[in-house]
């Protein structure tokens, strides 16, 4: 039996219901391999399922889901802050320097003097720095009341044992009892015991260094060192 030779032909028309016209196989004599006359099987046009395999919804052509559009603006404003913060010179602060240590012309240094509360009253308790500000235009009375001589701030005006302070207060010690005196010793113990007297006895105006002369020394101030055989006694 010869072949047949099987051409394809395509009826471009479309029927009255929509349908579109699907080609088919036919021979030489007109027909189909089915042995029909030359005919067009038109194919409907089926809609798009609304669910996909599991019957899960699909999505319209073109439209984002809402996550989509959620993480879509999650990453527009990640996207703008890290350009905000290039544009700002952004980024972990600088650690700031460390504060250089009070020197004595700091202001620091020059805080306000504390005040101390004693039976009877108060007296104020004032730093190295303070204390030699008050020595440029020196307008007080300064005791050294630290037993044995171990040296003295420059500019001292009387010598007193801390203990003894009471016993020459209406001899040696100013008769206004609003007169500033500041009092001073090694280390601050028994400067504290002499401007406690004091206050006792009525002054208003006493100042005791803290710290005493280990502390104006370590501030960076010098002490005044007789020589030896001409320490004043102590009173």
């Amino acid at each position: 039996m010869a072949d047949t030779a099987i051409t394809q032909a395509t009826d471009p028309r479309v029927d009255g219901a929509g349908h579109s016209a699907r080609p088919v196989d036919r021979n030489d004599h007109g027909t189909n391999h089915l042995g029909n006359s030359s005919a067009v099987v038109p194919v409907p046009n089926v809609p798009r399922a609304p669910f996909g395999r599991n019957g899960e919804a699909r999505p319209a052509a073109g439209a984002f889901s809402r996550g989509s559009r959620a993480s879509g603006l999650l990453a527009a404003l990640v996207v703008v802050g890290l350009v905000a913060v290039a544009c700002s010179g952004g980024g972990p602060a600088s650690p700031a320097p460390p504060s250089a240590s009070p020197s004595p012309t700091s202001p620091v240094a020059s805080a306000t003097p504390m005040t101390v509360y004693v039976g009877g009253g108060s007296y104020r308790s004032v730093s190295p720095a303070r204390l030699a500000e008050m020595l440029r235009a020196k307008a007080f009375l300064l005791v050294n009341v630290h037993i044995p001589y171990q040296g003295e701030i420059d500019g001292t005006d009387l010598f007193v044992r801390y203990d003894k302070v009471a016993n020459h207060f209406s001899t040696m010690l100013p008769g206004a009892k609003d007169a500033q005196i500041v009092v001073y010793c090694r280390t601050g113990r028994m400067s504290a015991i002499a401007a406690s007297t004091l206050v006792g006895l009525g002054y208003t105006n006493v100042w005791e260094l803290d710290g005493g002369m280990v502390a104006w020394e370590a501030a960076g101030y010098q002490l005044v060192q007789r020589p030896p055989g001409s320490s004043p006694p102590p009173s």
